[in-house]
């Protein structure tokens, strides 16, 4: 059997080949070994690779001056500055008492605890004046004629002769009470009326309330107040005393012409 071989030419440029191309492979290699340097930070803080700054966003961009301007903000003082200071115009200040201004509201000294000696001293004065003091009370009434109003005003006194020690039902006549009850219950349903307004949210709510307000002024000038002035001419003891005295005047004047 013949077996075909190559010829050793052939195999040879085979192997020249391969040879070739693990060694543009080793030098591609090399090149990029070479190219890859530390990269290099700039005095701005923004890092260098290779010769190329990277791109920044708009948005950081953003965010760093909006960041700036905050600690502009905070670091500068208008008030402070001189061009600032020449624009607006300024005003004197005029310091009655120049201490306070600088020591502020509280005093400038450190608050010291009094010694003993000292409050010792306050509290025997203090004894000293209680003792002397006396009240002087110059618009007060004098127990004794207190005491003899009190006596005159209670029943059997002199300014209540006609006056019956009996109870306020038996007291109070019927049409009295009745018509007592009537004022109160409108003056109930008036107040409710009023009350019910408040808090005025609404402007109808503040109409609502002027109107119940001039409404219960109506009602004590028309109701309450003739009905107190009817009371105390009819009802009142003194009125009666006064019944009592006007009818007694003329059987002693009658007596003493007899």
């Amino acid at each position: 059997e013949e077996t075909l071989e190559k010829p050793p030419q052939t195999q040879n440029i085979v192997h020249q080949n391969m040879i070739k191309r693990f060694n543009q492979h080793s030098i591609m290699v090399l090149k990029a070994c070479q190219q890859q340097t530390v990269p290099k930070q700039e005095p701005n803080g923004t890092p260098q690779m290779n010769g190329e700054v990277p791109s920044t966003s708009d948005e950081s961009h953003h965010d760093v001056q909006a960041k700036k301007m905050r600690i502009q903000e905070k670091i500068n003082y208008e008030d402070l500055d001189a061009n600032c200071s020449q624009s607006h115009s300024s005003s004197q200040l005029n310091l009655s008492k120049v201490e306070r201004y600088l020591h502020g509201p509280t005093p400038g000294q450190q608050d010291e605890l009094l010694p003993d000696e000292a409050v010792g001293r306050a509290w025997v004065g203090l004894q000293q004046e209680l003792a002397v003091w006396s009240p002087h009370p110059p618009t007060l009434v004098a127990p004794a004629a207190a005491v003899s109003a009190l006596g005159e005003l209670t029943p059997g006194g002199a300014l209540m002769k006609c006056y019956h020690d009996e109870s306020l039902a038996q007291l109070v006549p019927e049409p009295l009470e009745k018509d007592l009850r009537n004022l109160y219950m409108s003056g109930c349903e008036l107040l409710r009326h009023f009350w019910l307004c408040f808090p005025p949210t609404t402007p109808q709510l503040q109409e609502k309330a002027e109107k119940m307000h001039e409404a219960l002024h109506r009602f004590h000038s028309a109701k309450l107040k003739p009905f107190e002035d009817r009371v105390m001419l009819e009802f009142s003891p003194l009125s009666q005393q006064r019944t009592c005295d006007g009818t007694a005047r003329p059987r002693t004047w009658s007596r003493r012409q007899s």
